[in-house]
């Protein structure tokens, strides 16, 4: 949400952000919550908006919030957000597979992540319970001789990422 304030020029930038630009990414968070602020039925969905980049180790932002700080809402949206950047074609990465978006989560599980959202992330992939979908996509061949070969990329699915916020958060609740 916050990041409609954020310019193109620093959404869309193929490289690293500078440490500039990345302090004003970082004000996606707080941004995103200030626009729904106002908006009674959501006010309990705030926490979770801004608080989704904290980080265990406490190394997050906006608030350097660690461990038990964190509300288990950003916990879990922190998971879902991950996972969704690591299998969507980004302006700086191609796209993961599944399997390797959740090797690299797990990696992050106890560190970034909370282990119980990862958990339930992964359990509920392990169910099926997430799909990606992956339309095919005509790529130059690098050989003028032969014909171009599909490549298969996920797209990118915000309500996918709603799904699996809603089933990390039930599976959480168990």
């Amino acid at each position: 949400m916050g990041k409609i304030g954020i310019e193109d020029g620093i959404l869309k930038k193929p490289g690293a952000l500078t440490p500039e630009e990345f302090d004003i990414m970082k004000t996606h968070t707080t941004k995103g919550a200030n626009i729904l602020r106002p908006v009674a039925q959501l006010k309990d969905m705030i926490p979770g908006i801004e608080l989704h980049h904290e980080s265990l180790d406490g190394r997050g932002y906006p608030r350097g919030l660690k461990d038990a700080e964190i509300p288990l809402l950003p916990r879990i949206i922190a998971v879902a957000d991950t996972f969704d950047a690591l299998t969507t074609n980004r302006p700086y990465q191609q796209a993961h597979d599944p399997e390797a978006a959740l090797r690299i989560i797990h990696s992050l599980s106890g560190k970034r992540l909370d282990p119980t959202a990862v958990a339930a992330l992964s359990a509920i992939y392990e169910r099926g319970e997430i799909r990606i979908q992956r339309p095919s996509v005509q790529i130059a061949s690098p050989s003028a001789h032969s014909p171009a070969k599909p490549l298969t990329t996920p797209s990118s699915a915000p309500e996918a990422r709603a799904d699996v916020v809603a089933a990390a958060a039930e599976a959480a609740a168990r």
